[in-house]
């Protein structure tokens, strides 16, 4: 049996996906008028709405349980067609009443918002309007946000806009809820820089630093708009787009709702062995390009890059060697300018290569066993010979300085021959190790 040694260096990066769901509860029924929004169509606990039909208006109540508050959004549609004529509390129930302007369709919204701000709760109708009457509720959708606490890993590391590559200079947690955020522009753009707190599913007003001078980016008055550097305003928001995590920016340039998407920045470059050792490169482009890379923990856009120890070479003939070493995988992904190692493992192992076309591949590897046999097969690999015998067991140790040297070399190459922006590597819990 190969010996694992496994350890785990990092806690599994989850992305959250916002669900939506229709139900038969989130239809009106148009024989009692009346409908309650209470089952869970997704995890999680609904609050319990109720909807009605009142003198041709529509009115939404909802117990108001625990902290927090409940909020009747603004309608995204003509407000000509269904008008919000009362948003208030009393006796611990929320009340949101919509009256009739005009015929036509348009969808009202409900949110409900924790006490950090943070919008734990959204429902959406779609309401249609006829003589005069809000007469149908056509449909209906439910999110709820999750725990913040499994979303803090993805926003790790740069941030990507698709077209225009604004960059993200920090993302991180406010102990209050929801996430600080600043957005740079290259000069090219007019160095723009956005600084808002955003909220998982919820939008935010942010503002602009463009050549030293802070620009709002609301409204001033409800009809007019207060302009910032480069005619720019909008808002910060969070979207699920094929379960990423993601984050985008209304930018309201000239009454034109544009959306840019900002996106993580693309993985790590696969990893080919950029050395000129063409042995040990053979070795690392196995042990990277194999299935067992894949068997520790992995995240989005990470890379395999091995840590080749080699002990000792024996040159059979000019087309066969055997090369006994201690060969470890290693697997990483960006934050910031440091690769953070998130699993690995070690593989003390006598391999054997062949040389054809002036390209050597590995043919065979044993690999040391688990337990008892782990200390058995590394004897038997040194056969007498002490000294070997003792560089497989100091091969276990990747702190040590010879082994520490030997990594920071292959890592340092990987690096530059990509032309990363990486200036350390990180085992979780130790400090980050410099490539200079």
């Amino acid at each position: 049996m190969k010996r694992f040694a496994l350890f785990v260096f990092a806690a599994v990066m989850m992305l959250a996906a916002m669900s939506f769901a229709e139900s038969p509860d989130l239809f009106a029924r148009q024989d009692g008028k009346e409908f309650e929004s209470s089952s869970g169509a997704v995890e999680g606990q609904r609050s319990a709405i109720q909807g009605s039909f009142q003198d041709g208006c529509y009115v939404l109540t909802v117990p108001q349980n625990g902290a927090g508050e409940w909020r009747a959004d603004e309608m995204a549609q003509d407000p000509s067609v269904v008008k919000l004529a009362e948003a208030s509390e009393a006796d611990g129930v929320y009340t949101a009443r919509y009256e009739p302007a005009g015929d036509g369709e348009a969808t009202i919204s409900l949110r409900h918002f924790s006490v950090f701000g943070v919008c734990d709760e959204l429902h959406t109708f779609d309401l249609l309007v006829s003589g005069g009457q809000i007469t149908e509720v056509t449909g209906g959708s439910y999110t709820a946000s999750p725990d913040e606490a499994e979303l803090d890993p993805s926003f790790s590391g740069e941030w990507l806009e698709k077209d225009t590559q604004f960059t993200a200079l920090n993302v991180s947690k406010n102990e209050e809820g929801g996430w600080n955020v600043a957005i740079s522009s290259p000069m090219t753009h007019g160095a723009w820089i956005i600084r808002a707190t955003a909220y998982y599913d919820c939008e935010e007003n942010a503002f602009v630093y463009a050549n030293g001078v802070k620009n709002d980016l609301t409204p001033e008055t409800e009809s007019g708009e207060t302009e910032a550097a480069g005619n720019l305003w909008g808002t910060l928001r969070f979207a699920v787009e094929d379960e990423n995590l993601l984050l985008e920016w209304y930018g309201m340039e000239a009454s034109d709702n544009q959306i840019v998407l900002f996106e993580k920045q693309p993985g790590l470059p696969p990893y080919a062995y950029p050395g000129d050792d063409p042995i040990e490169g053979a070795i690392a482009n196995s042990l990277a390009g194999g299935e067992e890379a894949g068997n520790y923990l992995t995240a989005p856009g990470y890379v395999t890059i091995p840590c080749v120890i080699i002990h000792k070479t024996e040159m059979i003939d000019d087309a066969h060697a055997k090369v006994y070493g201690s060969f470890w995988i290693l697997n990483y992904v960006k934050e910031g300018d440091v690769l953070k190692n998130l699993s690995g493992g070690e593989y003390p192992a006598v391999v054997t290569l062949e040389k054809a076309n002036d390209e050597w591949t590995l043919t065979s590897m044993e690999v040391a066993g688990d337990g008892d046999d782990y200390a058995a097969d590394i004897r038997r690999f040194a056969d007498g010979d002490k000294e070997l015998e003792e560089k497989y067991f100091s091969g276990s140790d990747l702190l040590s300085a010879e082994n520490q040297a030997i990594r920071t070399r292959q890592i340092k190459a990987y690096v530059e021959a990509n032309g990363l922006a990486i200036t350390a590597y990180q085992d979780y819990g130790w400090d980050p190790v410099s490539l200079d």
